[in-house]
């Protein structure tokens, strides 16, 4: 809603002040990764792993903490450091997000039969992925696999033609 900018910030205030003021436990590290990201990502960076160093936080903690750490190694072109903390994550939950993010790292090293795996399960997760079904099919195109561009091809125009309708 309209106030949800304002109370982002107040949470991301008032959990800054609990950490000052030496309250900080894991699962603030990791929700303050989680209001920092988007803003000031080494500090968010920094937060969440602190977190996931102490072995007192909660399974969603870990989980949010994993993945912003994941995102941003991904973001800063370190693949292998992002696949380290994906692998971790991929073993507590099973999320298309978390395969998709896997299957691009593995792109940016070049294991493109790697990243067809992690992909196809992202797709299999969330089969409304458009654009996991477009990278896929232009992946299988580079390798000669015609048909699986071609079904793959054929998800993507389907599924456009799904999200074209449904706007009002």
């Amino acid at each position: 809603g309209p106030r949800s900018q304002q109370l982002w910030d107040r949470s991301r205030s008032l959990l800054l002040q609990v950490q000052k003021n030496g309250l900080g436990d894991p699962d603030v590290e990791a929700t303050l990764a989680q209001l920092l990201f988007e803003t000031k990502k080494d500090l968010a960076v920094h937060h969440a792993e602190a977190a996931l160093k102490n072995p007192a936080i909660s399974v969603e903690s870990r989980l949010n903490a994993l993945y912003a750490v994941a995102s941003h190694h991904h973001s800063q072109n370190r693949p292998g450091k992002s696949l380290e903390y994906l692998d971790r994550l991929i073993r507590i939950r099973r999320s298309a997000s978390d395969w998709e993010l896997r299957g691009m790292c593995q792109l940016q090293q070049r294991e493109f039969q790697a990243a067809i795996e992690s992909l196809q399960t992202a797709v299999a997760i969330d089969p409304e992925l458009l654009p996991v079904h477009d990278i896929l099919s232009r992946l299988y195109s580079n390798l000669g696999k015609t048909t699986e561009s071609a079904r793959h091809r054929r998800r993507v125009r389907r599924l456009q033609a799904i999200f074209r309708a449904r706007r009002p």
